[in-house]
């Protein structure tokens, strides 16, 4: 599930979301008739999976709350997802310090 357009590093992931089991997603796009996509896209994400790793939940909770002006639990809130704050934090922090990053790369026409 998508929780916002952002993310941190030296710039901004397309997409940082977490899926129904806690893994942190990182999507990025590109422009399919860009040569260099394959090594730039991977570039970048290992750049944002760098920054993300080993960063505490309450780090990332406050990219969302300067970019979007709300909470990643509030964000989620208005997705109509009922979550605890504990039941949210505890699997993110994990994945955030060792756990799984996912990847997904998408090229676009």
């Amino acid at each position: 599930m998508e929780i916002a357009r952002h993310g941190p590093g030296s710039g901004y992931v397309d997409l940082l979301g977490i899926d129904a089991e806690d893994s942190i997603l990182l999507v990025e796009t590109k422009l399919a008739r860009n040569s260099e996509i394959r090594r730039e896209v991977i570039g970048q994400i290992l750049e944002y999976a760098a920054f993300l790793w080993g960063k505490g939940y309450e780090d990332i909770d406050q990219v969302f709350l300067a970019r979007e002006g709300k909470t990643i639990l509030e964000l989620l809130s208005m997705k109509h997802l009922e979550i605890s704050g504990d039941d949210l934090r505890r699997p993110v922090a994990a994945n955030l310090a060792g756990g799984p990053l996912i990847f997904l790369s998408r090229s676009m026409r």
